[in-house]
């Protein structure tokens, strides 16, 4: 059994806490992350960096640093206990996991004899996303019954995202297989920033919070793996997305197109989503970015959905179970309404031209509206 994945969990020990665990597994080693995040509100949260060859158990000695909750910045234990002398914050940690049924065993220890030893250990357990979307409808609807259905709900209170079949929600960087984020803002992203630069008129600075939003937007828009998900304030620009890329006469009768609805007014919104990568608390957030050289984004109404986990749709249930509150309901369209609903589409001005303006998209709707 692998490691790689997110964990999980809680320890218990002489400093109880929760624990999240991000480990990719890259040519024979583990590369990962901890981010423990105490019960007692008046420690800081502790991250650790996981380097190690590949086995089971493993054991690893990292050195630990607190987190600056405002920006997720590191504070080395020195700089800690200079502002909080009350506090003795141990400078590493040695961090022991090993599979255990399905799950993995977890445990630490830090200090020495004469500081005092801390340790907790517990089981943790993966978060894994499944193919298929664990939201169910009541029943598929017609294109007729859909446009009442969504005549119901505020549109400021709501989004909407399209897909032309039931997935499960999950972002094209957690599709990857990676989970570790860190990785990905202090590698990938900066290897993107300098591949891109003789191809955009703009200086895409990471150390600038819209610009580096901005960078997101232009990578997602152009099929670059990232931890966000699109979503549009418009239920018709969402059947579009649903409907579009079908076949005209579809095969497969009895398939049915996604549509799902969030209410974001309501949903509880983490600070500075896209800085808040590294090292972050689990967070489903949604967020406006720039949409740095990108001319889609205005007629698609586009809204980002920036995520820290692997499957959206469990931490959005746990939040529904935690403040009995629903979120997010799905609604399913018949293969078969695909020529319907994007006739009566083309009348509201939703098209391939005006969704994907240029050369591209001009193209596609003169193909749909003459050839298909």
């Amino acid at each position: 059994m692998t490691m790689q994945g997110q964990w999980f969990g809680f320890l218990e020990g002489s400093t109880p806490g929760h624990v999240v665990l991000d480990i990719d597994e890259i040519s024979g080693r583990y590369s990962g992350t901890a981010l423990f995040v105490p019960t007692d509100s008046s420690l800081p949260s502790t991250a650790a960096l996981i380097e190690t060859e590949v086995n089971d158990p493993i054991k690893v000695t990292s050195a630990i640093f607190a987190v600056n909750e405002a920006d997720r910045s590191f504070i080395s234990p020195a700089d800690f206990m200079a502002s909080n002398p009350e506090i003795i914050h141990p400078e590493e940690a040695i961090i022991e996991l090993m599979t255990h049924n399905g799950d993995l065993a977890a445990r630490y220890t830090t200090g020495t004899p004469e500081t005092g030893i801390g340790e907790a250990a517990g089981i943790l357990s993966q978060q894994r996303c499944p193919e298929k979307s664990s939201y169910a409808p009541e029943t598929a609807l017609s294109w007729n019954e859909y446009k009442i259905k969504v005549s119901e709900f505020a549109p400021e209170d709501y989004v909407w995202r399209g897909q032309t079949e039931p997935w499960s929600l999950q972002t094209s960087f957690h599709r990857s297989g990676r989970v570790n984020l860190h990785r990905y803002v202090f590698d990938d992203i900066p290897r993107l920033q300098a591949a891109l630069l003789p191809h955009t008129a703009t200086f895409l600075n990471l150390s600038n919070p819209l610009l580096s939003g901005g960078l997101y937007s232009l990578a997602q828009h152009h099929g670059y793996p990232t931890p966000i998900l699109d979503w549009t304030y418009s239920p018709y620009v969402a059947a579009f997305f649903a409907l579009h890329a079908l076949p005209k006469s579809p095969d497969r009768a009895d398939s049915v197109a996604r549509i799902f609805a969030f209410h974001r007014k309501a949903w509880p919104q983490e600070s500075n989503p896209i800085t808040h990568l590294s090292f972050a608390r689990p967070h489903v957030t949604f967020t406006d970015l720039v949409p740095l050289e990108n001319n889609r984004a205005l007629p698609q109404q586009a809204l980002a959905m920036v995520s820290t986990v692997p499957n959206i749709e469990e931490f959005v249930r746990f939040r529904e179970r935690e403040t009995q509150k629903t979120f997010l309901s799905a609604f399913d369209l018949p293969w078969s309404e695909r020529d319907r609903a994007l006739r009566d589409l083309r009348t509201m001005g939703i098209t391939a031209a005006t969704m994907f303006p240029g050369i591209d998209g001009t193209c596609k709707e003169l193909r749909d509206r003459y050839f298909d």
